[in-house]
């Protein structure tokens, strides 16, 4: 396997961090159409239907109704994607988690959610949320 060329001063995500930031990229360059946040997700944007997506861009484009037509089924799959994709990104959170702590002296545990609660802050002030 080829491995991509380091410059120097320049750090390389690991295959599984660069997966997780694209797909955080994905997400939050779609916030924009899918406003306001849901807690339970920790996206923003699930609390709107399909409908009121498509309302939306119907405004904003000016789409046709035949293009309204199209759109919806299109915005109505991506949302139950999306949220099939959390479930599985916190599932593996939480499996991460219950295996680096295994290896983790009880001090060691402690730190580490440390590490874990201060970078969740960082990503939630990233996202816009304060």
């Amino acid at each position: 396997m080829k491995h991509a060329e380091v410059m120097p001063g320049k750090k390389v995500l690991s295959p599984g961090a660069m997966l997780l930031a694209v797909f955080a990229l994905i997400v939050f360059a779609s916030l924009d159409l899918y406003a306001p946040p849901v807690q339970a997700a920790g996206l923003r944007g699930m609390k709107r239907s399909p409908e009121q997506i498509t309302a939306r861009l119907k405004d904003r484009l000016n789409l046709t109704a035949e293009q309204t037509k199209q759109i919806e089924p299109i915005i109505r799959e991506s949302m139950a994607k999306r949220r099939e994709l959390v479930k599985e990104m916190q599932q593996l959170r939480q499996s991460t988690d219950t295996r680096i702590n295994a290896v983790l002296t009880k001090k060691q545990a402690i730190e580490f959610q440390k590490i874990r609660d201060r970078r969740r802050a960082r990503m939630w002030k990233r996202a816009g949320h304060r």
